[in-house]
């Protein structure tokens, strides 16, 4: 197929700069090490294009923010549109006297969650972001007030069997106190359910799983494999709610199966998603509206990675989702979505991990996401496959990281890539616009640097490429491996 390219304005730049740390010496299979990484390898003090997009002030916008009060608790969500640390300022006055723990790292999007509140206590807050600039904003005052949910149905974990069945259609269930379930925590069997977990923490395979045939007919396949944080079945119709509060796998911590949410869902908001077996996802299923969500994905272990690891699988319309780290894929595409205003952190425990992936996808809009990335070969976007085609990709931030090669997946022998884009494989109506992509190397392994720049776009297939601009930025220290 033919390739047409308008690549308008290149910035290209080759940095001497000091070598970086081994994943293996970083200790990479925890988060804290990655979290750190990030911390000394991306942001605007690292890369100037961090600059392009957004301008140099440091702002809230407006469009970013959702909150959501429950009967004892509240979630609060806003976005800078430069990276930033964050903290809410909260209490009874004006005069807050509280405040909650600032982010591990900057971020665009900012996620906190007040808890022990009373219902009908109205509270103030504000939301304070620093730059790397050391530059201060706050938000203007505003008030917060729980209130008790009308016909709410009550889950006390001191009474509650386990898996909690949520079998009345049209409820709406509130937990009340933290839940630790031995296997699944929550089972969905009816339609129009809506789950406010009230800003409380449920931990799931606090047990080693066990496969169950009988979940089947019910729940589908994924479920047989293993336990669930919230597992919506056939009967709910797509029609489950959840909001606010924390789903985290606990110590069983199986593998394939044990999702935090397996979906058949409506919305999903507001939630903490703490997950990090082998081959675990953090929402499989059946997807609509997905935004405002914190995903940290602590694996490593792929058992398929055909099969895929991915934060979010599918969705039509899915934003201001922070996932602060996932070991092969961020979100997965389904047709007809818009995917907008993510920020996704790759840690690529395999090939052919992506930010956003949309493989046979068609009619898609991914706009205005902020993708980072490092590791076995990290892709920031990409529309593969034949039958993928009418996609729009614009305005998106693309960070990536090579590294010295290493040997976490065993299947290509010792690597390291990063490619900002990749469009292959077929497809076709695909139009990639205003896209700003950064690729940094501190290790080449036998390529000259006008591979690596040709490496940062990979495309096969009938695409259109306007307006974009690069930097590839390249420590010259090689090796001849084989």
């Amino acid at each position: 197929m033919t390739v047409r390219r308008a690549l308008l304005r290149w910035v290209a730049a080759v940095s001497i700069c000091s070598a970086t740390k081994t994943f293996a010496e970083e200790s990479m299979e925890s988060y804290p090490a990655f979290s750190r990484f990030c911390i000394a390898t991306f942001g605007a003090s690292k890369e100037p294009l961090t600059y392009q997009l957004p301008g140099e002030t440091l702002k809230f916008l407006a469009d970013g923010e959702w909150r959501r009060s429950s009967e004892d608790s509240a979630v609060i969500s806003l976005e800078t549109n430069l990276p930033a640390t964050s903290y809410l300022e909260y209490g009874p006055t004006e005069s807050y006297g509280s405040k909650t723990e600032p982010t591990d790292r900057p971020y665009y999007l900012h996620t906190h969650r007040l808890t022990e509140l009373k219902p009908g206590v109205a509270i103030h807050i504000r939301l304070v972001a620093t730059d790397e600039r050391k530059n201060k904003i706050e938000t203007p005052d505003s008030v917060v007030t729980p209130d008790k949910i009308k016909d709410a149905v009550y889950i006390e974990t001191d009474t509650a069997a386990q898996p909690v069945v949520l079998d009345q259609a049209g409820a709406t269930y509130v937990l009340k106190k933290d839940l630790i379930a031995a296997g699944t925590a929550f089972s969905v069997t009816a339609a129009n359910v809506t789950i406010d977990l009230n800003g409380h923490t449920v931990i799931y395979n606090q047990s080693p799983a066990i496969k169950d045939p009988s979940a089947q007919k019910e729940f589908g396949q994924l479920a047989t494999e293993g336990s669930a944080g919230i597992r919506c079945g056939y009967g709910t119709r797509g029609s489950t709610k959840i909001y606010n509060g924390t789903i985290r796998q606990g110590e069983g911590m199986s593998g394939y199966g044990c999702v935090p949410i397996l979906a058949r869902c409506d919305e999903i908001a507001g939630l903490t998603l703490d997950y990090g077996g082998p081959q675990v996802s953090g929402i499989e299923g059946e997807l609509k509206h997905v935004h405002h969500n914190v995903i940290i994905d602590r694996g490593e272990a792929l058992t398929n990675r055909h099969q895929g690891v991915q934060a979010i699988a599918g969705g039509t319309d899915v934003h201001h989702n922070l996932i602060q780290r996932v070991r092969q894929r961020g979100i997965s595409a389904q047709s007809n979505a818009k995917i907008y205003r993510n920020e996704i952190y790759v840690d690529s425990c395999a090939t052919n991990s992506f930010g956003i992936m949309m493989y046979k996808s068609r009619k898609c809009s991914v706009t205005e996401n902020r993708i980072f990335g490092t590791g076995y070969l990290a892709i920031g976007i990409g529309t593969v496959s034949e039958g993928v085609g009418d996609i729009t990709v614009s305005k998106n931030f693309i960070h990536l990281q090579g590294r010295e090669p290493d040997t976490r997946w065993k299947e290509y022998g010792e690597q390291s890539g990063a490619y900002c884009v990749r469009v292959n494989w077929g497809g076709e109506n695909i139009e990639y616009a205003d896209n700003v992509l950064v690729f940094h190397c501190s290790w080449i392994v036998g390529y000259s640097l006008r591979s690596l720049m040709r490496a940062s776009v990979v495309v096969n297939c009938q695409s259109t490429f306007t307006t974009a601009v690069f930097r590839v930025c390249s420590q010259l220290r090689t090796s001849c491996r084989k």
